[in-house]
């Protein structure tokens, strides 16, 4: 039995007895700015497991902070400001890379 069998095994069941129903977050958006969606697959489970334990590595802030900078890069209608955002967010997925390819080693 995979770990994705077992998941749909507990949401089934859970469906079963009206727990998601109860939920405070039941039909609501997820809420995706964390920068889970961004972190890298071999490290996502970790990165999850320290979030959670309120350990979470310098990445994690550095993907959230990449994702304010595009927010404000979407929203800006300045050129000028629109290049200095876009070098920042040239930086900023730069040190991520730089993280990412020091913890392979």
């Amino acid at each position: 039995m995979t770990s994705d069998d077992i998941a749909g095994k507990w949401v089934k069941e859970a469906e079963k007895s009206g727990e998601l129903k109860r939920s405070k977050h039941f039909g609501k958006e997820l809420d995706l700015q964390d920068g889970f969606a961004q972190t890298p697959e071999e490290l996502k489970i970790a990165f999850k497991v320290l979030k959670n334990s309120g350990f979470a590595p310098g990445e994690v802030g550095l993907f959230k902070e990449l994702e304010g900078l595009r927010k404000k890069f979407a929203q800006e209608t300045d050129q000028q400001e629109r290049k200095a955002l876009q070098k920042q967010i040239a930086d900023k997925q730069l040190k991520i890379q730089i993280f990412v390819e020091q913890k392979k080693l």
